[in-house]
């Protein structure tokens, strides 16, 4: 007796089943009035592409040009573009709950960023709170002056010379970064090679995107014997481990769990973040050699008031090109300018003028309101005279649910300052 018509029933079942979900989408789903790209309506295989392929900020961008503010990118889930909801989703006050994805994210050690229980959140929150004043800036400043002193020197010695400088700007941030949560470097800066720590923080980035859209493809390799790929799946636990081992003592009622993760998050957080935004910076301002030499002399002519080499937070804020210079890199190149989905409770919400379904992902990205063309015309060039020649930017532009480089809502980064 030959399988094959059972073979082929199967196959054509499958095909029925899928034929008929896809229709149920498009058909009868709640949210089938809600326009988006075809593939997104039926399946979420569209929105994983895009999150494998790195381009889900570019895609979803040009979605919501094409289809409007809001747009449905998977069949259960909704992206809007609308700043003015931004604070609906993301406010402290908000009842729209954080996505299951964030759990995917932190190996069962909820931190700061991924962790969903709100409670847990709102007490570490209080506990670190202290430590992104800006008392706590000023009183940091000379740790980020050592370091910055010797990413100097590395640069006079490298002199005409190529230089990978988005290397070396992530051995700055991670020195600063851990002097800032551990009161010492972990010692990037000196020498020139790669430190462990970056590699590993590589590593983790790129499982961090496998986990977000496919969280049960990583456990079922774990079993590969391949050295390489071992240590390819464990990068996260060695970043935390490095928060474990110098960072022993400082929260004593949290476990030593706990407190690894929490400072590994933050080393992670704000290591690939500013390192990102100075490269990006640096980069735009290399095009523009007139723009640097204007820049040199502002902070030539700050430093004659300075009493050291490296200018101070004081300093710098009295520099209106410097600041705008940065403003505008944060807005043009945002360091995470990917959605961070929450989900709606029970009862649902109303949310840009319709009414969202319980259970449905919604999300935002900062990537589009920064390049919303109505408060940023031209919002893909690199130009800082729109924040000088309006007195430090339109009402529309200061609104900060329109520039949120740091983040939406009440995460806490290092890229503060």
């Amino acid at each position: 007796m030959t399988l094959w018509p059972l073979v082929y029933s199967l196959v054509l079942l499958g095909l029925l089943w899928s034929a008929g979900k896809a229709a149920y989408r498009l058909l009868f789903h709640p949210l089938r009035h809600v326009p988006g790209p075809f593939l997104a309506r039926i399946s979420v295989k569209w929105l994983i592409y895009h999150d494998l392929a790195g381009s889900r900020a570019v895609s979803l961008y040009a979605a919501h040009e094409k289809y409007g503010n809001i747009i449905r990118i998977a069949p259960d889930e909704l992206s809007f573009s609308d700043h003015t909801v931004i604070k609906e989703i993301y406010s402290q006050g908000t009842t729209l709950l954080k996505s299951p994805f964030y759990s995917g994210l932190n190996e069962g050690l909820p931190n700061l960023f991924d962790g969903i229980d709100r409670e847990a959140h709102k007490e570490t929150r209080k506990l670190l709170g202290h430590a992104f004043a800006r008392s706590s800036i000023i009183e940091a400043e000379p740790l980020v002056a050592e370091q910055i002193d010797k990413f100097l020197d590395w640069i006079k010695q490298k002199e005409a010379t190529l230089m990978n400088v988005y290397a070396w700007f992530l051995m700055l941030s991670l020195d600063i970064v851990s002097s800032l949560l551990m009161g010492q470097p972990v010692g990037a800066l000196d020498s020139d090679t790669e430190h462990p720590y970056l590699s590993n923080l590589d590593n983790h980035l790129i499982m961090s995107g496998v986990r977000w859209q496919l969280p049960y493809l990583l456990p079922l390799t774990s079993w590969i014997p391949i050295p390489s790929w071992q240590f390819f799946l464990t990068s996260q636990r060695r970043l935390y481990e490095y928060g474990r081992r110098a960072f022993d003592v400082y929260i004593s009622n949290h476990s030593r769990t706990k407190r690894s993760s929490e400072i590994g998050s933050q080393m992670i957080g704000g290591t690939d973040t500013t390192s990102t935004t100075l490269t990006y910076t640096a980069w735009e301002l290399a095009k523009q050699p007139a723009l640097q030499e204007v820049m040199r002399n502002e902070l030539r002519t700050a430093r004659l008031h300075a009493d050291s080499e490296v200018l101070r937070d004081s300093d710098l804020e009295e520099l209106p090109l410097l600041n705008v210079v940065v403003m505008e890199g944060l807005r043009l190149h945002p360091a995470a300018p990917s959605s961070l989905p929450r989900v709606v409770p029970k009862g649902g919400v109303r949310l840009s003028g319709i009414r969202v379904p319980e259970g449905t992902t919604v999300s935002m990205m900062n990537f589009s309101t920064h390049h919303n063309r109505e408060a940023f015309p031209e919002p893909f060039s690199f130009n800082p005279d729109r924040w000088l020649k309006t007195n430090g930017g339109t009402p529309e532009m200061k609104e900060p649910t329109c520039h949120s480089p740091r983040g939406l809502g009440c995460a806490l980064v290092f890229t503060s300052r």
